[in-house]
């Protein structure tokens, strides 16, 4: 097949590193891919040194008919069977060139529960309409969607909610390439925590996140007096960038004892940040299906957590993970305290977040096989043949 994944982002997260490793099984199945994001950046340079071709698609908000008939001289042009589109403006936009391109099969890929079919997020009354604008947009276009994608059953009913035809809606949650961590066999927890000032006997919790809304950093500085109570030489590191780091910073430096709460920024090599820390926390609003909460439980990390839909379908509550309510910085050091104070609790949490990532299938290769099945769906092709 000649397949084309369209992103939003050209920087790498979540969402991009999904597309990374789909894009890293496709083309190790024999696949043609190409990807397409708005601008020229890191996640096309990955892609590109993988062997897949890329192209630049300027999208803006909410629809674009010039960035449709772009993609659709594309997929003219390298004779493209299908594209995969992935977050709401990519997946309007792909919607949009499906009638400028014939026999095309459109598939779409919904990373987050918007919750758009309420009014989403928004606190004002522009807000809402707004919100309610995009689902009105997101509903009228999904028609011609093949398929849509939900990376989480949590997610699929918030498209139900909002709307969605459930017959287009399927569920393939995402997973992680454990390859990735083959690092942890000669790994150096004290040399990586030297690197950003770290003592190596500290009790250490943290993060890896995008700094904004939904990610409630705050509350996890705010969590930290908590935990100094008992523990005075603990550490908290933030670990990504945002547009809300610098309040992060702020109301750090305002309890901030001897500097141990500690901001990494952007770090290409996170992974081994993660794997220095003795306990991951994610308290985030809202999530679709975080991969890193997966990524921490492949370090075998005991991992802190708030109800969101997506997160609790990854973990085991109280077997691999502490479940705290929504922005409650005392329950967070509580369940901290918790797991410092008991060696064998941190233990056990640990060991069965590792245990769960191979009992519920979170690899990329089973994502990969999933979503090459729903392409042969899509096509009408024999699942004996690509």
């Amino acid at each position: 097949m000649k397949i084309l994944q369209i992103a939003y982002k050209s920087d790498i997260t979540g969402g991009e590193i999904v597309v990374i490793d789909l894009v890293k099984n496709l083309l190790a199945a024999g696949h043609e891919v190409h990807v397409a994001s708005v601008t020229q950046g890191p996640l096309l340079d990955v892609v590109a040194q993988m062997g897949a071709k890329t192209t630049v698609v300027p999208m803006p908000k909410t629809y674009s008919f010039g960035a449709a008939r772009k993609i659709a001289r594309y997929i003219a042009e390298q004779k493209i069977d299908l594209i995969q589109s992935h977050g709401m403006i990519p997946n309007i936009m792909a919607r949009l060139a499906k009638p400028l391109s014939g026999k095309l099969a459109v598939i779409s890929t919904e990373h987050l529960a918007l919750e758009l079919a309420a009014g989403g997020r928004a606190s004002s009354f522009g807000g809402r309409m707004k919100s309610k604008y995009y689902c009105s947009l997101d509903n009228l276009t999904s028609r011609y969607s093949d398929r849509i994608i939900c990376v989480s059953e949590y997610v699929k009913q918030d498209k139900i909610a909002q709307g969605i035809n459930p017959q287009k809606l399927v569920v393939i949650r995402n997973g992680i390439d454990l390859s990735r961590f083959d690092f942890l066999e000669t790994f150096s927890r004290e040399a990586v925590r030297a690197e950003v000032g770290i003592p190596a006997g500290a009790p250490l919790l943290g993060t890896i996140s995008r700094l904004s809304p939904q990610k409630d950093v705050s509350s996890l500085v705010g969590a930290m007096p908590g935990v100094w109570e008992r523990f005075p030489d603990a550490h908290c590191l933030i670990v990504g960038d945002g547009p809300l780091l610098a309040e992060a910073k702020q109301a750090a430096a305002q309890i901030n004892q001897s500097g141990r709460i500690v901001f990494a920024g952007y770090r290409s090599d996170a992974l081994k940040l993660l794997a220095a820390m003795d306990i991951f926390c994610l308290v985030s609003l809202w999530e679709g299906m975080p991969l890193v909460v997966m990524e921490a439980m492949a370090c075998s990390l005991p991992v802190i957590c708030t109800p969101v839909g997506g997160t609790l379908e990854i973990v085991a509550e109280n077997e691999s993970a502490l479940v705290i309510p929504f922005r409650n910085p005392p329950a967070i050091a509580s369940a901290a305290l918790k797991i410092l104070s008991d060696r064998e609790l941190k233990k056990s949490l640990g060991q069965r977040g590792r245990e769960l990532l191979d009992e519920k299938g979170f690899a990329t290769t089973r994502v990969a096989q999933q979503v090459q099945e729903i392409y042969r769906q899509a096509l009408g092709v024999s699942t004996s043949s690509d």
